[in-house]
């Protein structure tokens, strides 16, 4: 599936972009007919499901990507790795569903969870044919095949919900599993992944590589989840319900714009995997342009906080103000340096990413208590404390990895940082002043809004590294 004359980026945030959008109108439209009881049960299971399934394929699909001694026996090796890690996931399912339905109490919940959990087995073969495909650069494929599966199942679900009849909660599974099905077919059909049986030492290598990854998702999943956890038990189901809006809101996007990125850089770094400096040349341009991108889009969250919340969200919201702010200011730092872990991916090296986490989760954690006598708003401010503290050791054990001196890959990023602190002046003065003349709050975040998205076009035209890399699509 190729796009001639068209930016990688294009392609593969326009396949996000769709997707997002697809999903938003269906549940928003399944929520309005079928009520919260429905989703309730659903996110019963749906959580215990994403707890189990984190390790997916421990990243045996992920290293062929950056193999330089890529063969079909290698794609065999990843495959069947995959293929045991669904079994076993499946096997898990199985032997925890009496411990799930005696938990909630709920007999109901037993078919959900069998559906969800087969799902999330066959979803771990998934990866193979999508690495395959960015090994190659087949972007268009990797952006688009989820929006076939979800147009499908789309169609299914409305023509579910025309007729007379009481699905009760079907609708939301088929919409799911039929989307995610689809999508998986077409991606293994439209790649067709050439594999021979693997010898010992192929399995040898991807379970190396796949070791990092495995503490490493571990440990990640802990500690983007405990303060969530810590929040419910000792503040309460409100105060978690307001920060979870500060985190969520402005996580999303960051998240998905490094979706796009990292989908088009790490193939092309790991090209140049032999040369460890060259890669951390590229990966320091690489965060510099993400920075110049992000910045402006977190400063403007920031400063227009109690606009954005009570016009999209209502008065309601507003115990969510300090912590949003906080959590968009952190997002200037991490939206560049979460880039970082090509460093270990493209190097091979993901033992590296495995022992940074092992040291870095107990201090996130231990930031996330230390922040509870001052409510939400200090929890985000021990954690963006936490986190700023750990960019350069973060630099350092990148570096050594790469080859390359801590400051090369400072310097990029806060350069980044720097020159899109003054590309959002233009916003932000225009929020100040649409406040200043009393405009009303829904045409000053509109006028916000234009403004930042000419900022983030005129921006784009100025990241040479980051149009370089689409650009030989």
């Amino acid at each position: 599936m190729q796009f001639p004359h068209i930016s990688a980026s294009a392609i593969v945030g326009g396949g996000r972009l769709s997707s997002v959008l697809i999903d938003f109108l269906i549940m928003t439209y399944l929520m309005r007919q079928l009520g919260p009881e429905p989703f309730g049960l659903i996110a019963m299971v749906w959580a215990l499901i994403v707890a189990l399934s984190v390790l997916k394929d421990a990243g045996a699909g992920e290293s062929l990507v950056s193999d330089q001694a890529f063969s079909a026996q290698k794609v065999g090796a990843a495959t069947l790795i995959a293929g045991g890690l669904g079994l076993l996931l499946f096997l898990l399912v199985l032997l925890l569903e009496p411990f799930v339905i005696s938990f909630y109490d709920n007999e109901e919940l037993r078919m959900i969870w069998l559906l969800a959990g087969g799902m999330a087995a066959i979803s771990c073969m998934g990866s193979i044919p999508q690495s395959l495909a960015q090994r190659e650069e087949k972007f268009g494929l990797i952006a688009w095949s989820p929006v076939l599966g979800k147009l499908i199942a789309a169609a299914l679900v409305l023509w579910m919900l025309t007729i007379n009849i009481d699905f009760g909660y079907w609708p939301i599974l088929a919409y799911s599993i039929v989307s995610g099905t689809v999508g998986l077919l077409t991606i293994w059909l439209l790649v067709s992944p050439h594999m021979k049986y693997p010898s010992l030492d192929d399995l040898k290598d991807i379970l190396h590589y796949s070791k990092g990854v495995v503490v490493f998702s571990l440990l990640n999943v802990l500690n983007r989840n405990a303060d969530n956890i810590i929040i419910g038990r000792f503040l309460g189901e409100q105060a978690l319900g307001l920060y979870m809006l500060s985190y969520r809101i402005l996580l999303y996007p960051l998240k998905e714009f490094g979706g796009i990125v990292q989908t088009i850089a790490f193939p092309r770094l790991a090209k140049n995997a032999s040369n460890l400096k060259l890669v951390g040349v590229g990966l320091a341009d690489l965060m510099r342009d993400v920075a110049r991108m992000t910045t402006p889009f977190c400063l403007g969250a920031a400063v227009a906080a109690p606009t954005v919340i009570v016009v999209i969200f209502g008065e309601a919201w507003m115990g969510a103000l300090v912590s949003f702010q906080v959590l968009a200011l952190v997002g200037v730092f991490q939206a560049p340096f979460a880039q970082m872990g090509m460093a270990y991916t493209v190097s091979r090296k993901t033992e590296v990413m495995g022992k940074w986490a092992m040291w870095t989760t107990p201090l996130i954690i231990a930031s996330f208590f230390a922040g509870l006598p001052w409510g939400i708003a200090g929890v985000a401010i021990a954690y963006a404390c936490v986190s700023v503290m750990l960019i350069y050791p973060m630099c350092m054990v990148a570096g050594k990895v790469l080859g390359v001196p801590p400051w090369l890959l400072m310097r990029g990023p806060l350069q980044g940082i720097l020159y899109g602190s003054l590309a959002s002046l233009p916003m932000l003065c225009c929020y100040f002043v649409a406040l200043a003349m009393q405009s009303s709050q829904v045409l000053t975040l509109l006028l916000v809004m234009g403004v930042g998205a000419l900022t983030e076009y005129l921006i784009y035209r100025r990241t040479m590294y980051l149009r370089s890399i689409e650009n030989s699509y």
